[in-house]
């Protein structure tokens, strides 16, 4: 696992502050997360999205017909929701200790959550185990340790080490995998996407510099060069779908 640290004390405030809500909850058809969700989630099932932040898929999901509740410890983003969209069915909640009973639901959906415990995702995983039914699916998403992270990294250690809070891990495939097995999950499907998300972060490609010179490589040629890569070595996210 790669640990991430931030000096930012409230960093998901000042994310949901600056973050333009109408215009990230809009959403690709084509994208590899929206397509997995579209195909492994029933609209007869009742879901979960435990960490819906700006509610993107509490939302896109009940309008294509499908019931999904979100929750979120954000206090500030679920007022935010309320007064934006009428009845958005999300509240505060906690996704460590659900407010839902045992076998109750039919799928946990979890995109980017579980990244952010410090002491690990075991504790999430066992809670998500536990409300849903047997054979319940799980669609987890987590940031990928692939090669190009790892690479990413090692050029911006001092950046990402500097900090005295923790913010994430990136996990590996066999690391998360194992997590998941640990809390009794089976059956799994596996898939990298975001493929480019390292080179529209701020800082990253600056430092990729052409041989024999200061000038910064542009982002449209590295975005070329990676293209070529398989997903799973350029990736950001991992996505994985498994049943209880």
């Amino acid at each position: 696992m790669i640990k991430i640290f931030t000096d930012e004390e409230d960093i998901w405030r000042r994310i949901w502050n600056e973050t333009d809500v109408r215009e990230y909850n809009k959403v690709n058809l084509g994208d590899a997360l929206t397509k997995t969700l579209l195909r492994y989630l029933s609209k007869e099932w009742k879901i979960l999205e435990a960490g819906c932040g700006t509610g993107k898929w509490v939302l896109f999901l009940n309008k294509m017909g499908y019931h999904v509740e979100g929750i979120d410890n954000e206090k500030m983003v679920i007022r935010k929701l309320k007064g934006m969209y009428k009845n958005i069915p999300v509240k505060i909640g906690d996704v460590k200790r659900l407010e839902y009973p045992d076998n109750s639901l039919d799928a946990y959906v979890s995109i980017g959550v579980v990244e952010h415990f410090e002491e690990g995702p075991v504790r999430v995983l066992k809670e998500a185990y536990r409300v849903l039914k047997k054979d319940g699916v799980i669609i987890l998403s987590v940031p990928y340790e692939s090669l190009i992270q790892r690479i990413v990294c090692k050029i911006r250690k001092r950046e990402i080490l500097k900090g005295k809070i923790f913010h994430q891990y990136y996990f590996s495939k066999e690391e998360i995998l194992n997590f998941m097995k640990e809390t009794g999950f089976r059956d799994f499907n596996i898939r990298f996407y975001d493929k480019f998300s390292f080179i529209r972060r701020r800082g990253v490609v600056k430092h990729i510099r052409k041989k024999g010179g200061s000038k910064p490589v542009s982002k449209t040629l590295v975005k070329k060069i990676f293209s070529l890569a398989p997903n799973f070595m350029t990736a950001h996210m991992i996505l994985i779908v498994g049943k209880k």
